[in-house]
């Protein structure tokens, strides 16, 4: 790719990004809510802090690999079918 159609692409995407941006940000204040009446419930159970912060974002990242191959694998699907 040269400079040029770099640029505008890189544009282009920022562009994008901009447009969703304000949505990915509700829904991530979303799952910090979310995340935070989870922690409540935890430590009811009488999970430490610490425990919490060592388990939850591993979760997270093995869930969002989980969503992302899905995902990936359900839209690769279609578009070799059409």
């Amino acid at each position: 790719m040269n400079e040029k159609a770099k640029s505008a692409a890189t544009s282009q995407m920022i562009q994008s990004w901009e447009s969703f941006e304000w949505l990915i940000k509700e829904k991530l204040i979303q799952l910090d809510n979310m995340t935070r009446a989870m922690m409540r419930e935890m430590q009811y159970c009488g999970v430490t802090l610490s425990l919490m912060n060592e388990y939850i974002p591993k979760q997270f990242a093995r869930l969002w690999e989980e969503v992302a191959a899905e995902q990936s694998e359900k839209y690769d699907r279609k578009e070799r079918s059409a």
